[in-house]
């Protein structure tokens, strides 16, 4: 929701969107471990996913924030 208001357009909804569900599943692959050992294996492999693709996320904000700006056009 916050990046509907915040008008990051399409793939800055869906990169956020992405990032909670890496999150959601990072818990559910916690819980369950306890009951199926072998899906232990899963949570650092998500856990990187979730550090790449915030890392990500983190490059792009950077880069817009830090972009120069226009250069002024001079009417003659």
């Amino acid at each position: 929701l916050i990046a509907l208001g915040a008008r990051l357009g399409r793939r800055g909804v869906l990169h956020a969107a992405g990032l909670l569900g890496l999150l959601v599943i990072q818990v559910l692959l916690a819980w369950f471990a306890y009951e199926v050992p072998a899906i232990g294996f899963l949570h650092p492999v998500n856990a990187l996913l979730i550090v790449g693709l915030s890392g990500l996320l983190a490059a792009k904000a950077w880069r817009t924030e830090r972009s120069p700006a226009q250069p002024a056009t001079v009417v003659s």
